[in-house]
């Protein structure tokens, strides 16, 4: 990608105010006048703090209990209107805050609350609030990304496919999975990452049939297939990119395996339309076939 279209770094200014009013309108099907949550990543994208025990979202107003060790980037980091509580008993300081609010029947995130953790709750509230199972509504309001959000994965996706730039600078007989997986990482972070996004995968010979496979101490030999997975975080954005290469040349049947794959993928692509199941990419990508 050319520096001219390197996309400059998002500000912080998403529209919260949007994503709140958003997981409102998800609740009045529930008819509940609170949701208590709990994921990380939706806590996140809701209040800015990245590292709570909850948030509690009512139709009057948004409040967020961090974890000891976060509370002062909490401070610094929830978004305009919310109150960030101090700190005490996780689930004593719930029950106070919805009866604040005046909230009887409270959502909770079903995918996201453990047993254990629903058990403590259960305590904590004793009896004053009951809990209403509700089902990715904040996940729906994810859905649609603003404009802020849209520059970040920009960013991490140029992030990710300038790093990937130099892995068949990278890739040389007698290097370790382990240590071009490293070096790979040690790139995304100097163009500006805040991390990678996953673990870095860089398989070789026969473990680059592994799709999720951990890079080890196997070296890299001539005559090889290699299988690079990788890619960029960027302020709680991720971008993803998976890649292959022959070390040095292929044969001719590792290039009729990589054609096969390469017109399985292009007919997937081809398949992806709005208002289709998303099986249908799956289903074309199988089908295809050689001429």
């Amino acid at each position: 990608m050319r520096a001219s279209l390197r996309p400059r770094r998002a500000d912080a200014n998403f529209d919260y105010a949007r994503r709140l009013a958003a997981v409102r309108a998800g609740l009045r099907p529930y008819r509940l006048p609170g949701l208590l949550v709990t994921s990380p990543l939706n806590l996140r994208y809701l209040s800015g703090v990245a590292d709570a025990a909850w948030g509690l979202v009512t139709s009057g107003g948004c409040s967020v209990l961090p974890f000891g060790l976060g509370a002062e980037a909490a401070r610094r980091d929830a978004a305009p209107g919310w109150r960030v509580l101090g700190l005490g008993d996780a689930w004593q300081a719930l029950r106070r805050e919805a009866a604040r609010a005046g909230v009887r029947r409270l959502g909770i995130e079903a995918g996201a609350l453990t047993l254990d953790r629903h058990d403590r709750l259960r305590t904590g509230l004793q009896g004053d609030v009951m809990m209403i199972p509700t089902r990715e509504v904040v996940e729906k309001a994810r859905e649609r990304k603003d404009a802020a959000v849209l520059r970040l994965l920009a960013r991490a996706s140029w992030i990710a496919a300038e790093a990937g730039r130099q892995i068949p600078f990278l890739l040389r007989a007698g290097l370790t999975e382990r240590a071009v997986a490293a070096e790979l990482d040690r790139e995304i972070r100097a163009l500006g990452a805040d991390c990678p996004a996953f673990e870095t995968i860089e398989l070789g010979g026969s473990r680059s049939a592994l799709p999720h496979g951990r890079p080890g101490d196997r070296p890299f030999r001539a005559g090889d297939l290699c299988l690079a997975d990788w890619g960029a975080a960027v302020d709680g954005y991720h971008s993803d990119c998976t890649r292959v290469w022959c070390l040095p040349r292929e044969t001719a049947r590792q290039r009729r395996a990589y054609t096969a794959v390469l017109r399985a993928y292009r007919a997937g692509g081809r398949a992806v339309r709005g208002g289709r199941l998303r099986a249908a990419a799956d289903t074309a990508a199988r089908a295809a076939r050689g001429p």
